[in-house]
């Protein structure tokens, strides 16, 4: 897990600061937690194909612990001067249709996590608990992935067709694509059966 977000994290400070128009300073909070909600969304796609449950709820978790981290520093920087284009200018700088979709899908994509870790925390504390190799809710884990492809679909559609637009990143595709990438490759993926 620690590979995947050392990956994402070094794609992130190569498109953003060193190639990219970011100097270091947004680092901690604006370049990392594009990092983390990559990683996150990879290593929890990644968790639905281990077959140790033991690996998998690790995986899990710190899918969960890095996609709660980017929930947070985002609300962080949720405004104009990071996000212009999910404000409208026009309309009293609210957000546009597609800056509350997206956010949306993020939100549901949170509550299906939160459903998950208290599926998982009550089956810890059940003294009925079992280690049956499955997924504890198999379709929740599509059900986040489903939702992170919205919302980074929402989030950054409109340049990925326009290579032109990512011109000052170093030519290299935005996070959103590889996100969507991402959890689309993990979608189809199914874990093999003993």
């Amino acid at each position: 897990m620690g590979g995947i977000f050392a990956v994402c994290l070094i794609y992130s400070i190569l498109r953003y600061i060193t190639l990219g128009p970011e100097d270091l300073s947004q680092l901690p909070l604006y370049v990392m937690n594009k990092a983390l909600s990559w990683a996150g969304l990879a290593t929890l796609g990644l968790s639905r194909l281990i077959r140790q449950a033991a690996d998998r709820k690790q995986a899990g978790l710190i899918g969960a612990l890095m996609i709660s981290l980017h929930f947070v520093m985002s609300m962080l920087i949720l405004k104009p001067e990071y996000l212009r284009k999910f404000f409208d200018s026009m309309n009293g700088m609210k957000l546009t249709g597609a800056g509350e979709a997206s956010m949306l899908a993020g939100v549901l994509g949170l509550g299906f996590i939160g459903w998950l870790l208290w599926a998982t925390a009550e089956q810890a504390n059940s003294k009925k608990a079992t280690n049956r190799g499955g997924s504890l809710l198999p379709w929740v884990g599509r059900a986040v992935l489903i939702c992170g492809a919205l919302h980074v679909a929402l989030m950054g559609w409109s340049v990925w067709f326009e290579p032109e637009k990512w011109t000052n990143y170093g030519h290299l595709p935005p996070i959103t694509l590889l996100s969507f990438i991402t959890a689309v490759i993990f979608l189809l993926l199914r874990r093999r059966s003993a």
